[in-house]
């Protein structure tokens, strides 16, 4: 009876593991005498097992900087103060006493509507309102020879007349056009002989001792702007910047573009900023000092939270993050991290807790949320 025997021998190497397979066969004598035959080794068989691979990284060491916010947009010049003056009652247009261009104080008389017809009326009304007046007074010194209804309708009468002279004196105010404040005229839209309807703009009055830079702003960008902030405006006609800043962020988006009104003023003692022209505005504004600052791109998030892996004796360790304010495509760490940690900043979406890593690039960051390699 014939028996064979197997043998299998194992052989480290470094990198790969290889297993080499040996068969020896050996011949025993059978019942009918001894022999030995030697067999020829089969080929050896190699199965190549991987080794553990690095994952290929960028590592970024962090600094604390400041959080700074900068935005450059284009807005539309506007007058700081512009009014469209007309007549509430409209009528009979008499006399237009400005022309544009014309610089005018607060309080001047611009045009007049209607004004002698008006004045008439004040008088019919102020007569009125003197014998009502009177028979009144006269009713008060008859004492028991007058009944207290008729009294009463004496006094009735007299406020009465009086209510129709204030009113008549209001009219006459109304048909005077006034400078509500000092300023330039932009527009004349009414000639003298002219019948308007009630409301019509016959001048259009601006003030340009200062303008305003209308900015349209997203709702990412808005976040980070506050009432105060300083501003450079600057014109595509000419290489002057002027100094201004932020003084009306709207609390409400508008319907259609869902974008916040944000208006920067403008010192114009010079007028050489005029409404209509388009300008540049650059704002930047500092939210706070030596604090950590990322892009929100580094930022991972998984079941347990929002973090960063960091590279730590060649192996990735994770970081959950506490975040603070947004600023555009940056964010504030308030902690789980610290300057001088070294954090991957790509290759991280692919990485698990204590993953091997390969560095290609080596930097520095972050002014401002920007790295440098």
């Amino acid at each position: 009876m014939c028996h064979m025997l197997g043998a299998k021998g194992i052989v480290f190497r470094s990198e790969r593991l290889i297993v080499l397979g040996l068969v020896v066969v050996t011949l025993a004598s059978g019942c009918g005498g001894d022999s030995t035959e030697s067999v020829e080794t089969e080929p050896a068989l190699a199965v190549e097992v991987p080794a553990e691979v690095s994952t290929r990284v960028d590592i970024i060491t962090l600094t604390a900087s400041d959080a700074t916010v900068e935005l450059s947009m284009p807005g539309q010049i506007e007058a700081s103060r512009d009014a469209l003056l007309g007549s509430a009652m409209g009528g009979f247009v008499e006399a237009v006493l400005v022309s544009p261009g014309d610089e005018v104080r607060a309080g001047a008389l611009l045009a007049r509507i209607d004004t002698e017809l008006q004045l008439s009326r004040l008088a019919q009304a102020t007569a009125s309102a003197d014998l009502a007046a009177a028979e009144f007074d006269r009713a008060s010194q008859m004492g028991d020879l007058i009944s207290p209804a008729a009294l009463q309708a004496a006094e009735t009468g007299s406020l009465s007349a009086a209510a129709a002279q204030r009113q008549a004196e209001i009219m006459v105010s109304r048909s005077r056009i006034r400078a509500p404040f000092a300023g330039v005229v932009g527009q004349v839209g009414a000639e003298a002989g002219e019948v308007l309807v009630p409301g019509y703009p016959v001048v259009r009055l601006v003030d340009l001792s200062s303008v305003e830079v209308s900015l349209s702003v997203s709702d990412r960008d808005v976040v980070a702007l506050s009432v105060g902030a300083p501003a450079v405006v600057s014109l595509q006609a000419e290489s002057t910047t002027y100094e201004g800043e932020v003084t009306h962020i709207s609390p409400v988006a508008d319907g259609e573009t869902r974008a916040f009104e944000v208006k920067v003023t403008v010192d114009n003692s010079e007028r050489s900023l005029l409404p209509g022209m388009i300008a540049r505005v650059d704002v930047t504004q500092t939210l706070s000092d030596d604090v950590l600052v990322i892009p929100q791109d580094w930022v991972v998030t998984n079941l347990t939270g929002q973090g960063v892996f960091v590279e730590s004796d060649g192996a990735a360790v994770w970081r959950e993050l506490e975040l603070g304010d947004v600023v555009r495509d940056q964010v504030i760490v308030e902690s789980g991290i610290e300057s001088g940690d070294r954090i991957v900043v790509l290759g991280h979406r692919e990485l698990s807790e204590g993953d091997q890593l390969l560095v290609a690039r080596e930097g520095s960051c972050c002014q401002d949320g920007r790295s440098s390699f």
